[in-house]
């Protein structure tokens, strides 16, 4: 067991420190520590937001780039009308399937 008089900092009375209910702060210990909390809180959402600022900017970076390059535009167009292509073609089948034919082929919009 811990003596209550050695845990104690020094100056502090007797009322504060450790006692058998636990340990017992004074006010600018407690403000203290609350001042501590809130310190490393305040840096966490500080790293939060810089975190946060560097992703947009790496993101602003890259849409710059590709307005800049059409050769990405292109990629970034042909990539879209693939993933078009591929999901429009279960649709398609039922639509054939529907009216009877076996190709989509010849069909002008």
């Amino acid at each position: 067991r811990i003596d209550p008089e050695f845990s104690r900092p020094v100056n502090i009375g007797p009322e504060f420190g450790l006692h058998a209910d636990g340990y017992r702060m004074t006010e600018i210990q407690a403000q203290r520590i609350l001042e501590m909390q809130l310190q490393r809180l305040t840096n966490l959402e500080s790293d939060k937001i810089i975190g946060e600022y560097k992703e947009i900017m790496a993101k602003i970076a890259d849409l710059l780039d590709i307005l800049a390059n059409p050769a990405r535009i292109e990629e970034i167009l042909a990539a879209g009308a693939a993933r078009a292509r591929k999901l429009t073609r279960p649709f398609l089948a039922e639509i054939r399937d529907a009216i009877g034919i076996r190709s989509l082929a010849g069909l002008k919009p």
